[in-house]
């Protein structure tokens, strides 16, 4: 499994491969986001390539804020349950860590089990808090403890 950057333009960092339209359209959403928050590598999206094969996108939501940052994953669906989406947020976690060993790592879920939760709980998070988000609605906020203090 590869974490291929994506830049501000949208391009790839590499080289331009093949795009599949759910490719071009994380690439979309990953513009979106650094419109709204920046670009700060390593704090950025990336696009997910398995043996020449797209199967999804991970991001950092935003660079560190008081000693957290945020991730998100997310499998294109011919590639759900196939252990893609742990991978990633596994390969977010060890770039956060080995670039701040300090950080606490945060996630967010709908309110409900499901994949996401038990990815999250496998990889060590714990449930923090449910809130009420005005986009999004009933979600869970997860925690994974910081490497060192």
């Amino acid at each position: 499994m590869q974490l291929i950057p994506i830049k501000p333009d949208g391009s790839l960092v590499g080289g331009t491969e093949i795009l599949t339209d759910e490719a071009r359209d994380a690439i979309e959403a990953t513009i979106g986001l650094y419109n709204n928050v920046g670009h700060a590598p390593p704090w950025i999206g990336y696009l997910v390539v398995v043996e020449g094969e797209w199967v999804g996108a991970c991001a950092f939501k935003s660079t560190p804020q008081d000693k957290a940052v945020e991730i998100a994953y997310y499998t294109f669906p011919q590639h759900e349950d196939l252990g893609y989406a742990t991978a990633m947020a596994q390969a977010l976690i060890t770039m956060a860590h080995a670039t701040d060993p300090t950080l606490m790592i945060l996630a967010q879920t709908l309110a409900e089990e499901g994949p996401s939760p038990h990815i999250l709980r496998k990889l060590g998070f714990e449930l923090a808090e449910e809130f009420e988000d005005p986009d999004d609605g009933l979600l869970w906020e997860w925690r994974l403890a910081p490497l060192s203090s």
